[in-house]
């Protein structure tokens, strides 16, 4: 599992694949357990196995390891 620095304050973009019965979570949903890790002002879109989240990383900077359901995250 590859790692992924996390930047107190800063904006960052994910795919986020869900899978099996996680596919019919409503985005709200989705974006709950994304705030419950330690990000703020989440945005989840998209439907079925992929989403898109965009969200504000509100604790200290840290490397962290990269989940396999998260993919390609970019700072914007």
């Amino acid at each position: 599992m590859p790692n992924f620095r996390l930047e107190q304050g800063k904006r960052y973009r994910a795919e986020i694949k869900l899978k099996f019965f996680e596919k019919w979570a409503s985005n709200d949903r989705v974006a709950t357990e994304v705030e419950k890790v330690g990000f703020s002002d989440v945005e989840v879109t998209g439907s079925g196995g992929t989403r898109i989240g965009k969200a504000t990383w509100s604790n200290n900077t840290m490397t962290v390891p990269l989940p396999s359901r998260i993919q390609n995250p970019i700072e914007i």
